[in-house]
């Protein structure tokens, strides 16, 4: 989450260098979004 957020990558692209399904790393993205409000 934090290489999305802090450098401002597309979710695919991080996902992709991690193995994982881009839209699982978008679902913790808009969850840690979500608690930060």
């Amino acid at each position: 989450m934090k290489m999305v957020i802090e450098t401002s990558r597309p979710i695919a692209q991080v996902a992709k260098e991690l193995g994982i399904h881009d839209a699982t790393l978008g679902n913790w993205v808009n969850a840690y979004r979500r608690e930060l409000r």
